[in-house]
């Protein structure tokens, strides 16, 4: 049978690299609402055909950043939660071991 052996600290390590992550895909998501406008001033309406699938286009991005984002920071959030639970069964664990018994 296999160890299972768990650092909270790489936890928590691996917790914060994707915590460090999230604000450069939230800036991803982030929209340019000047864009359009510039659009239709360098070419006239003849565009808004292409504007508004462009705008379609714009807005479903910004929600796969931004859930991506989230996805990001859930998991951030879960390996920290996890690592404290590691650490507080390993504590509460130990607290129940009779130090009076030899290791096997």
């Amino acid at each position: 049978m296999s160890i299972f052996q768990q650092q909270p600290d790489d936890m928590r390590t691996s917790g914060s690299r994707d915590h460090d992550e999230v604000p450069g895909l939230r800036d991803r998501a982030g929209d340019d609402p000047e864009w359009e406008a510039a659009l239709y001033e360098g070419a006239g309406l003849g565009v808004h055909a292409y504007a508004l699938a462009a705008r379609e286009i714009r807005r479903a991005r910004t929600a796969n950043w931004t859930y991506t984002a989230d996805k990001y920071q859930g998991s951030g959030d879960i390996k920290f939660s996890g690592a404290t639970t590691f650490e507080n069964a390993d504590t509460d664990g130990g607290a129940g071991v009779d130090p009076g018994v030899a290791d096997v």
